[in-house]
């Protein structure tokens, strides 16, 4: 074998190489997501699917608990997964929380077709929609793509 090549006496040894940074956290995992549906047996279930996917989970089950968490939530909201059908009208509701904070990302999910009269016209809006009933596997693909989304 080759002998390693050695700094000549009374030289200084070669600095060691900085390790790389770690990387960072890829925006669809590590996520905070707000859960909005009057449903608890559905907020039940996508808590425990968001939480396996390795996101926070707040959960809310009107709009204005839905608005006193987006304001609250430390660290803040990544993505709002919104119930349209709402005590209240989750159109409405999603006007609020886009009043209070017109950058966070927006999945609608509901049993009803995203250019009906219930969504108020919020297809071109939000990042997805996430017909119901869903599979997990489709449930991430959508949050996914509404984290990865551009603004």
């Amino acid at each position: 074998s080759e002998p390693l090549p050695v700094a000549p006496s009374g030289a200084p040894a070669p600095a060691a190489a900085a390790p790389p940074p770690a990387p960072p956290v890829p925006p669809e995992e590590g996520a905070t997501i707000l859960v909005v549906d009057d449903e608890p047996s559905v907020r039940n279930s996508l808590r425990r699917a968001l939480i396996r996917f390795g996101h926070r989970v707040v959960e809310a089950g009107d709009g204005p608990s839905a608005l006193a968490a987006l304001e609250g939530t430390d660290p803040p909201v990544d993505l709002i997964i919104l119930d349209l059908v709402l005590p209240g009208g989750g159109a409405g509701i999603f006007e609020l929380l886009k009043a209070v904070r017109p950058d966070v990302k927006v999945l609608v999910s509901s049993g009803y077709s995203p250019d009906g009269e219930a969504s108020g016209g919020l297809a071109s809006r939000v990042e997805g929609f996430l017909p119901k009933p869903y599979e997990l596997t489709e449930l991430r693909a959508a949050v996914t793509k509404a984290l990865t989304s551009r603004d």
